[in-house]
């Protein structure tokens, strides 16, 4: 099989509690703008990020770099015994996320895909259990 080109780092996912705190930091301090929210069901966020509750997911952009900011519904939520706050995940985009998924798979690795709507999302964790997305 080819190899797939990864192209670049495409965002940034970061748990808070306090969405509106960060976001007004990331404004005020670097100059991010807000995209529109939106809110993951839990069926989305489960198996993804292994929380039993919807959360809602701010996007800041600025000069295409990206940071998604997810606030739990349930914000007094125990995550592995710790806040689900701080970085959570990092996207990678490749050329083709299908077949870059399956060389990871041929490659032992266990690939996370969960039907998000219109189109099915993939995620593979490293051995300390980090999120990476896999995108295109």
């Amino acid at each position: 099989m080819d190899k797939v080109i990864m192209n670049f780092i495409h965002h940034v996912g970061i748990f808070s509690n306090d969405a509106g705190r960060l976001i007004q930091f990331y404004k005020e301090k670097f100059g991010f703008k807000n995209e529109p929210a939106q809110i993951l069901p839990e069926s989305v966020v489960r198996p993804i990020f292994g929380i039993s509750c919807e959360c809602e997911m701010f996007r800041l952009t600025l000069d295409g770099a990206v940071l998604e900011i997810f606030q739990p519904a349930a914000r007094d939520l125990l995550v592995e015994g710790k806040t689900p706050a701080g970085c959570n995940h990092w996207a990678l985009v490749v050329e083709d996320k299908v077949k870059f998924c399956a060389q990871l798979e041929e490659k032992g690795a266990s690939v996370i895909k969960v039907n998000r709507g219109e189109h099915i999302v993939y995620f593979v964790a490293d051995p300390d259990g980090n999120k990476i997305e896999i995108r295109s």
